[in-house]
């Protein structure tokens, strides 16, 4: 049975254009991958340039054929994997794939990233007060990247993630209960990073969705961290809810970066929906996510100016006779 993305385009005769298994390392742009997840037929982008990695993830979970690279084989050979983990662990199943295997097929890669079947990085695109940049399936036909471009921002020893969102509260705040394991889970298994765990979980902004390019020396030495993280964090945590592994992984993964000084250029992402969604759809969600950027920006940088104001309150009251006023008061 053929399968065929929403504009009826059959992807196994564009599995060429998208990359796929058989893809020889020897070709263009061997250096560099980028893995897209796909888990259902979805329209993809140009991929001229053979930058991009197809590949299925959940493909132990799942009776589709998207005739594409899985998370579970190497040339069609089953190999070290955790695909049969994906709805707790997501887009994880890819980078645990790529970790373990993607060398065999492309012996000189240097450089790897990950994206979403309908999340892409904005090269040329920016909003301030915005992480997202709200498209249509349509425009993913027409995406593609300047290999150039991307070869020089990592040739400075750059990784490439996306712009972070602002809470209002901190991470720890946000997710109490899985905050207390991944905790636990951190001190047991890697005690060296605890200090920078605590001050990142402190912190009230983060970069989701796990989408990165990097040096691909720099990801064997993360993926070697985190999955021992997340494998303890496993053990710790009595009840798995879906997709908390991946959701953990989002903020997990920038401990490492942080902890290893390793220099971020931080990207807008293109979050492509469907095209019945129309313009309106598009403008409305567009707007949303600025509403939710813009507001979590007040609301930390209110807080930040009332607690500056408080201090400057204080040392101005413990300076003038005001202080003496309110102690002679304590008196009475």
């Amino acid at each position: 049975m053929e399968i065929c993305d929403k504009d009826n385009n059959k992807i196994g005769s564009r599995k060429q254009e998208a990359g796929s298994r058989k893809q020889e390392a020897g070709s263009s742009n061997d250096e560099l991958k980028i893995l897209i997840c796909y888990h259902k037929p979805y329209t993809m982008p140009n991929n001229d340039e053979n930058i991009f990695l197809p590949i299925h993830v959940g493909k132990k979970l799942s009776d589709l054929n998207l005739d594409m690279q899985t998370d579970c084989d190497v040339n069609g050979e089953e190999c070290d994997n955790i695909s049969d983990q994906n709805n707790y662990y997501c887009e994880l199943t890819a980078m645990y794939w790529a970790w373990k295997n993607i060398k065999k097929l492309y012996p000189n890669l240097k450089y790897i990233g990950l994206y979403h079947y309908r999340r892409f990085f904005a090269f040329d695109e920016k909003e301030f007060f915005a992480t997202r940049i709200i498209k249509t399936e349509n425009y993913i036909k027409n995406y593609k990247i300047d290999p150039e471009k991307v070869m020089n921002i990592l040739k400075k020893d750059y990784a490439i993630i996306n712009s972070p969102v602002d809470l209002p509260c901190s991470i720890s705040y946000q997710w109490p209960s899985w905050y207390k394991f991944l905790k636990d889970a951190i001190y047991d298994k890697t005690p060296d990073y605890c200090a920078t765990f605590e001050k990142f979980f402190n912190k009230n902004k983060y970069a989701s969705f796990n989408m990165f390019i990097m040096k691909y020396d720099d990801f064997v030495k993360c993926c070697e961290w985190l999955f021992k993280v997340m494998s303890a964090f496993d053990e710790k945590n009595p009840k798995r809810e879906l997709r908390i592994n991946g959701r953990l992984s989002e903020v997990v993964f920038q401990v490492w970066f942080i902890k290893n000084k390793i220099k971020c250029k931080y990207l807008n992402v293109y979050e492509c929906f469907d095209n019945t969604d129309g313009p309106q759809k598009t403008y409305l969600r567009n707007l949303m996510w600025f509403i939710i950027r813009f507001g979590g920006w007040c609301l930390n940088n209110f807080s930040y100016r009332l607690l500056k104001f408080s201090l400057n309150v204080l040392r101005f009251a413990r300076n003038t006779k005001g202080f003496n006023f309110v102690k002679k008061l304590k008196g009475l």
